[in-house]
């Protein structure tokens, strides 16, 4: 068995202005700089991973259509359509298996549903959910207010998470909105759904995510040098019920049983102190803040707090540099953006925002009504 796999080439491509190409087009041409930036070619990859969702491309076993896309012709490939981080996760166990070498690692998400709320919806139980229209920001309402009820969070403190996440985005060239806010423009921001208003929440973006993983032994076949990688020292991942109205939705359970796996995988005892750089997945400002709880990065009730006091002038940690999700949100593939961002971070090759000698980063994903399902990454440079 393989007992370290890394992530050695990162592509991530944001799709802002409309064109003439078509999905299939899009994701070849991706693969292509992939391969073509890490000097590979597609014999050099054993098996391919990757996430398409068959509702969010509108259309039926979308994987039919974009397998030669990535590369799949008569290639051993496998779909994890549950979310696109999955495919990592897949992806990588299998190359800890033994049984390959490599994987590439792909999904995406182009906006091109029309109403993405009724896919959403569709998600619900049939019988006694869907018919309530339910859908991603009705759920996150229902948690922010959970959450603002029990902790007496004021919207000042989540206008500040927009605030840094959209400011950090002005200095990476991949971001979607590149424009800074206010907190009073936030605040004065039409609701969507109490206590959600029009800034805390997310733009939907199109986009694709892929990178090359490969275990130590292939990387030392490849002549890689072993510092210009992103190790992947631990994973965890977790789901609470399928009735999200029976989870406490003040806390995001599945988020804290997943960093407890990561954390105990990658031997992280004090994630604020060992930690540089956290992309956190935050499909809503009240989000962000939950997350700093389940990470554990503060005690519970204790997260506007934590950014007011310490986040904004401590050295030893950045949270979404990138922008996070508020500034680029590739809907399914928005956790998988997170760990491209957390890599390339480790690797040294973010840019403008390129935090100075990260060691150690992590990423997170979410899916499901309220962040049913939780995905942790930890990158390190050794």
């Amino acid at each position: 068995m393989n007992t370290r796999v890394a992530i050695t080439q990162v592509r991530r491509e944001i799709f802002v202005e409309d064109n003439k190409r078509s999905l299939e087009e899009r994701i070849y041409i991706t693969i292509k700089k992939l391969l073509k930036d890490s000097n590979r070619t597609i014999q050099d990859i054993d098996c391919i991973s990757i996430s398409s969702n068959d509702q969010v491309d509108g259309r039926a076993i979308s994987i039919m259509a974009s397998s030669g896309s990535v590369g799949g012709v008569g290639r051993d490939i496998i779909d994890a359509p549950s979310s696109g981080d999955h495919s990592l996760i897949m992806g990588y166990m299998r190359v800890l298996s033994g049984l390959y070498e490599s994987s590439l690692i792909v999904t995406w998400s182009m906006n091109e549903v029309d109403d993405l709320k009724a896919v959403q919806n569709l998600t619900a139980d049939p019988i006694y959910q869907r018919k309530l229209g339910i859908h991603d920001i009705a759920a996150y309402a229902l948690q922010a207010s959970t959450y603002n009820d029990y902790y007496g969070i004021s919207q000042e403190a989540v206008a500040q998470i927009v605030v840094k996440n959209r400011a950090y985005a002005c200095n990476n060239s991949f971001a979607h909105l590149k424009k800074q806010v206010t907190t009073d423009e936030i605040l004065s921001s039409e609701y969507i759904s109490w206590p959600l208003r029009k800034l805390m929440l997310p733009e939907i973006s199109s986009g694709i995510v892929a990178m090359i993983i490969a275990s130590e032994n292939k990387i030392e076949e490849w002549g890689l040098d072993k510092e210009s990688v992103a190790w992947i020292k631990g994973i965890g991942w977790a789901s609470d019920s399928y009735w999200f109205d029976k989870n406490n939705l003040k806390d995001l359970n599945s988020l804290k049983s997943a960093s407890a796996q990561a954390y105990r995988q990658a031997n992280i005892k004090n994630p604020i102190k060992e930690i540089n750089v956290a992309e956190i997945h935050d499909p809503t400002a009240y989000y962000e803040l939950m997350s700093y709880e389940a990470l554990g990065l503060c005690e519970a009730g204790k997260a506007s707090i934590f950014l007011h006091e310490e986040l904004l002038q401590r050295d030893t940690i950045k949270i979404n540099p990138s922008g996070g999700a508020l500034s680029t949100n590739p809907y399914f593939a928005t956790g998988m953006m997170r760990v491209a961002e957390a890599a390339l971070q480790v690797i040294g090759k973010t840019g403008d925002h390129q935090i100075s000698n990260v060691q150690t980063s992590l990423a997170t994903a979410t899916s499901g009504f309220a962040g049913q399902n939780n995905s942790v990454f930890i990158l390190s440079r050794d």
